[in-house]
């Protein structure tokens, strides 16, 4: 193991102290596992320590370079520039070390710039008015990890960086930093890469915390070109500043951004992660994005896999791509102002699938859809689970495939019950492709509640399913909740009907003041014009007893025939009490009927 792969890998945790292959390991030093004494007795040469003015009296008397809170960036570059040429560690011992406005500390070849963590404070004076970079990186194999920086909030804001990475850069590893009260403009970030730049490749960005100050990873431009980012386990809260970002990228390729915090980022119109100008193949997994004052997620790219991400209380979109062939899968969304994933023109070939969307459009009632194709092009949005909030500001629609250039999308499989104010799903767009016009019915009329004081029947909900034909399967299920506040247990008859055949009925009890929970399912499977075969299942939950049921069993097989099989399907669910009384209410979660 060479010096410079022994330093990066015991950085990053990969090896143990000493731990090696066989190879040379002369030079080798681990100073994560030394005390400040063992890390002063440092050979000369191969690594060297620097002290701050209040570092422990016995550990800055080893020191090779001492610092005395005026200018303190000049030593710890002189302590930088005695590495031999082959690089080395430097040590910065617990303390607070002093910028002077407008320097820097520069880190090159098989450098490992290393603190003992929150102890080590690399600050500046104040007030102040000129700006600081703490540390510009230009060059192969450097770390600098287990310090904190703190730019101390002065006012107005300048154009302040934590760290900055240059052009001609690779394998660069940021580990274990806290950046806090950074001044920063909207061109200034606590993790930066400026400009253009064409030739950065292996940068990874983990387990830093970057709070309370004006920016995040990535300037509003992001972090500019490159391949093979990775941005990992940080934790990024209350950003304040005109940047306006969590973290953002401006065309690197394959890269990874996993496990990130992102909380708080309030300037007006900010972004949580944002992805533009061709950041394309990226991984954007497993991030918990919060609080955003704007959209979560913002995706102007191509071929990425956006999965598994927790996003919530924004005030935008939580999801907005733009790209192409992306795959949106699994994401959890709820309570966002606008819509839960918006697709805009552009946006083709893309995946949404398995996304749980609930509660988003709080910003304005009925306005706001659950997923919205807003000019894509043969888009997938399957299996997607979508809900309104019982609240007063709802989604609109909870599919809306909106206008003429929405072309060719597909949706089918979707779980839309209760998604929308206005409509489940909503389709202007040309030649949308679903499994069949009424592959999915729902009937939501019992929302408010239905008085069931009757002992005649009720119908809670009804639907017509059309184009039957020989041959088809028919899947129907719904859901059912009766509360009984009439001063005593009462009987209920709930009756499941297909064209005035009752093939499923029951009598449940419910006690005062509890209420029933009642799941039917029930497959049709249509043998010819005159012949079918039904198979039902009934599930209820304990706080009703059953008292029968038409078979004796929960399960019922039987032949059902009829004339208008191969036309339309007319199935209903209705309810009657045993008692006549104004206080029984049920609630239709959703009546559903669908051919897989």
């Amino acid at each position: 193991m060479t010096f410079n792969e022994s330093i990066r890998r015991q950085a990053r945790g990969d090896v143990k102290p000493h731990e090696h292959d066989g190879g040379d390991i002369s030079g080798e030093i681990v100073a994560s596992s030394l005390s400040p004494r063992a890390i002063i007795g440092l050979e000369p040469g191969l690594g060297v320590t620097v002290a701050a003015l209040d570092t422990p009296s016995d550990q800055r008397r080893l020191a090779q370079f001492k610092c005395n809170q005026v200018d303190d960036h000049v030593e710890i570059q002189a302590a930088v520039d005695s590495l031999p040429s082959f690089g080395g560690l430097v040590v910065l011992l617990a303390g607070t070390y002093k910028w002077g406005e407008g320097n820097t500390v520069s880190l090159s070849d098989n450098m490992w710039l290393r603190g003992q963590g929150a102890t080590t404070i690399c600050s500046t004076v104040s007030p102040r008015v000129g700006a600081i970079t703490w540390f510009e990186l230009t060059g192969d194999d450097i770390v600098i990890s287990d310090l904190k920086i703190d730019g101390l909030d002065v006012t107005p804001a300048i154009n302040d960086n934590g760290v900055k990475i240059f052009d001609n850069s690779h394998r660069i590893d940021i580990q274990r930093l806290e950046i806090t009260r950074l001044a920063a403009t909207a061109t200034s970030a606590a993790i930066e890469i400026p400009g253009a730049v064409s030739n950065i490749t292996d940068i990874r960005i983990d387990d830093c915390y970057i709070h309370d100050t004006d920016a995040g990873i990535g300037d509003s431009n992001g972090l500019r070109g490159g391949s093979g980012y990775r941005i990992r386990r940080n934790i990024v809260v209350n950003i304040t500043g005109p940047n306006g970002t969590g973290i953002a990228l401006d065309d690197p390729d394959d890269y990874i951004i996993s496990e990130n915090f992102i909380d708080n980022v309030s300037v007006s119109g900010a972004i949580g992660i944002f992805l533009q100008d061709g950041s394309d193949r990226g991984l954007i997994i497993n991030n918990h994005i919060a609080n955003i004052n704007g959209d979560s997620i913002v995706d102007a790219t191509s071929f990425n896999i956006i999965k598994g991400n927790l996003i919530r209380d924004g005030s935008g979109v939580g999801i907005q791509a733009g790209g192409e062939a992306t795959l949106i899968e699994n994401n959890n969304i709820r309570g966002c102002d606008e819509h839960g994933i918006e697709m805009l023109a552009g946006g083709d070939w893309n995946t949404i699938v398995g996304n749980v969307i609930v509660g988003n459009g709080q910003g304005t009632d009925d306005t706001f859809d659950g997923i919205l194709i807003n000019g894509g092009d043969q888009n997938n949005i399957q299996a997607n689970t979508i809900r309104h909030n019982a609240g007063a500001n709802q989604h609109k629609n909870g599919i809306n495939i909106s206008g003429a250039g929405s072309v060719s999308n597909l949706v089918a499989n979707n779980d839309l019950l209760n998604s929308g104010r206005t409509a489940s799903f909503v389709d202007t767009g040309t030649t949308t492709r679903t499994i069949s016009p009424t592959d999915v019915v729902y009937t939501e009329n019992a929302e408010a509640g239905v008085s069931v004081a009757s002992t005649s029947d009720i119908t809670i909900a009804t639907t017509d399913v059309t184009g039957i034909v020989a041959g088809d399967l028919l899947v129907a299920e719904t859901w059912l909740r009766i509360f009984n506040e009439s001063g005593a247990s009462r009987g209920y008859t709930i009756t499941i009907e297909m064209e005035s055949f009752v093939f499923a009925e029951g009598l449940f009890n419910i006690a005062d003041d509890d209420h029933g929970v009642f799941r039917f399912q029930w497959v049709l499977a249509v043998v010819s014009a005159s012949d079918a075969q039904v198979q039902g299942y009934l599930n209820y939950n304990l706080n009703a007893t059953k008292a029968g049921f038409v078979t004796g069993t929960d399960v019922v097989m039987f032949d059902f025939s009829s004339s208008d099989l191969t036309g339309t399907v007319t199935v209903a669910l209705k309810v009657k009490s045993n008692n006549a009384t104004t206080v029984q209410t049920a609630y239709n979660n959703g009546f559903v009927v669908r051919k897989p």
